[in-house]
């Protein structure tokens, strides 16, 4: 029971043109207690100045996300594998969970094109969100007592050069920036005014960082190409916990001795400071990547890249106080084989080995993201072909394999399937009529706490099958339609403690496009 619309239209005068987009959606979701109520709204108004300003460019951009959404929660293994009524998985053991967001932005673009000394963008985004949500409701207690907020504001700044420039009698490629981002944000826990219960979390982050990349054309077959990047961030942290605090005295008491007694008027009830952390990061990006290609038909590519991920404000509003950025470095090679237009093969081979991965921790209260504590590796091979034997019919399939492993250990990395693979069929019928099947197929993999996969059991291996069809109608218009999950599969991606998070059971969908 889900119904979206969505508008957008665009049009221009001389040196202005502008575009606005509107859409809605209204579901009732797959779950009990799954219903969700978007709406967004953008607006863009572009200035491309004629004569002497006519290599400034300028983009006004502005936005807002609102929604409403319910939290039906994780259900037991015994009601995922469940097929009777009495249980079924779409139930919910969180009838009143949920939450709204209200999500602001504003941005500006203005580029400078200089010729023949490259191309200069400035780009400002400004972001403000409202998230407050309840989730393990008590229907005893006042709800606002147990609700949670996030509000989060982000602001980035970047500056980037690109330049295109012949040397040996070949174009090559240089592009460098500096990029700054400050965000705060605020978290509260259980309400405002609950007495050793109510917590209040605050933190700002505020980076910069200078990058610089270059594409160098050795010769008409050899390209290489090389990329760095610096970055010093800055975060802080406070958490405090709303207390009553009083003074006592010792009074004597015949019989009892000296007990001791609050002093009326004494007691004071307000947020207690419990911690804060303050950490400063200088992280190190870098990559080096060839790419040769001796025949039109094959390319062969190698790579090596050592990488970073710093936490993200989301991250840091539900996270250990110690977490830390990840690190990694990336090794890959593969080739791309197009003998003709109608076929395309490609083989790659990667190992990712990453420290202090960010993964989100369910076991404690409250949950958190934290940091493993030991190195991961992933280690894999992906395949991927397209084959177009004539005008009417195409196929294209990818499948990949991966050994995630926490290094030292024999155990896999929690949610990451081995297997994957995907393959779809278009047969275009007639020239207005084209139908599509796809296939997704994910293996085993390990609960998302099973950190020596011997904890909990596994989430089984799923193969999901999608039907549909495009029907063109002429004057702009397009008919679409399909069914999900045509075999009634029932699987999940995700789960943590063996309570799952069951997706969609088989559903259809119709749609009608109509464009002019």
């Amino acid at each position: 029971d889900t119904q979206e619309l969505r508008f957008s239209a665009s049009g221009g005068s001389g040196p202005l043109s502008g575009r606005i987009d509107v859409g809605r959606l209204d579901g009732d979701g797959y779950r009990d207690n799954d219903e969700q109520r978007r709406r967004d709204t953008a607006a863009e108004l572009r200035i491309t100045p004629d004569g002497p300003l006519s290599f400034m460019d300028v983009l006004l951009r502005v936005s807002r996300h609102t929604d409403e959404y319910k939290l039906p929660g994780p259900v037991s293994r015994e009601r995922f594998l469940s097929g009777s009524a009495a249980l079924r998985r779409s139930s919910t053991a969180s009838p009143l969970d949920g939450g709204s967001t209200d999500d602001r932005k504003f941005g500006t673009l203005w580029r400078f094109d200089v010729g023949d000394f490259g191309l200069i963008e400035f780009q400002t985004d400004h972001r403000t969100r409202d998230n407050p949500y309840l989730i393990g409701i008590n229907p005893a207690l006042p709800l606002s007592d147990q609700q949670y907020t996030i509000e989060s504001t982000r602001r980035d700044v970047q500056l980037r050069y690109d330049l295109e420039y012949s040397v040996f009698g070949r174009v090559h490629s240089f592009g460098a920036g500096f990029v700054t981002q400050s965000s705060d944000y605020l978290r509260r826990d259980a309400g405002r005014t609950v007495i050793d219960q109510s917590r209040l979390r605050t933190g700002d982050l505020n980076g910069q960082a200078w990058y610089a990349e270059t594409v160098f054309r050795a010769t008409d077959a050899l390209r290489l190409n090389a990329g760095w990047r610096s970055d010093d961030t800055k975060s802080r942290t406070e958490a405090a916990t709303y207390r009553r605090t009083c003074q006592f005295q010792n009074v004597f008491i015949p019989g009892l001795g000296l007990i001791p007694v609050e002093i009326p008027g004494s007691c004071v009830t307000g947020l207690e400071a419990d911690s804060r952390y303050v950490s400063s990061t200088k992280s190190h990006a870098a990559e080096l990547g060839v790419s040769w290609q001796p025949v039109k038909a094959l390319v062969a590519f190698a790579s090596v890249s050592r990488n970073f991920r710093n936490p993200n404000i989301d991250e840091l509003a539900l996270a250990s106080s110690d977490l830390r950025a990840q690190r990694g470095r990336t090794i890959e090679a593969g080739m791309r084989l197009q003998p003709d237009d109608r076929l395309s093969l490609g083989l790659t081979l990667f190992r990712l080995r990453n420290q202090d991965e960010i993964y989100f921790d369910s076991t404690g209260v409250p949950s958190v993201n934290r940091n493993y504590d030991l190195p991961t590796q992933r280690t894999g091979v992906e395949l991927e072909t397209r084959w177009q034997p004539s005008t009417a019919w195409l196929f294209a399939a990818n499948a990949g394999y991966v050994q995630p492993r926490f290094k030292g250990t024999d155990a896999d990395i929690p949610l990451v399937p081995r297997w994957t693979a995907n393959a779809r069929a278009e047969w275009l019928q007639t020239p207005s009529l084209r139908w599509i099947v796809a296939a997704r197929h994910a293996g085993r993999r390990f609960d998302g706490n099973d950190l020596d996969n011997r904890s909990f059991a596994e989430l089984p291996s799923y193969t999901v099958f999608d039907l549909a069809l495009r029907l063109d109608l002429g004057g702009g218009a397009q008919l679409a339609a399909g069914i999900n999950n045509v075999f009634d599969k029932v699987y999940s991606t995700i789960a943590f403690s063996e309570t799952y998070y069951p997706m969609s059971e088989r559903n259809g969908y119709a749609s009608l496009r109509w464009r002019f």
